[in-house]
């Protein structure tokens, strides 16, 4: 009987942990923005150009899964100094590649 019980509890553990970090798929900024302010997986859909940097707020988690998409961040006025760095990480970030040659670039 506490054998059944372990399981039960290990089974309601695991389905709390893979709801908790929800997955988003992206294709814009303004989705990759969204996704990214909160906790949950966000998985590219295409490639997407920011124009300003992306903050993971602290205190979240964000896994972000390219497959085989790229991000890229482009120029903040007519300075080669002035390149936009595309993400800011004060939270927790985890970044894969499921697909082949996702990448992020600053321009």
């Amino acid at each position: 009987m506490r054998l059944k019980q372990c399981i039960f509890a290990l089974v309601a553990i695991m389905s709390f942990t893979f709801s908790a970090l929800a997955q988003t798929t992206v294709t814009t900024e303004d989705e990759l923005r969204t996704a990214m302010s909160s906790d949950g997986a966000v998985v590219l859909g295409a490639d997407i150009g920011v124009a300003a940097q992306i903050e993971i707020p602290e205190g979240k988690t964000v896994v972000l899964d390219l497959a085989g998409y790229d991000i890229t961040g482009g120029w903040n006025g007519s300075s080669t100094t002035n390149h936009i760095y595309v993400l800011s990480n004060r939270g927790t970030l985890t970044i894969k590649d499921s697909g082949t040659e996702g990448k992020i670039v600053s321009r």
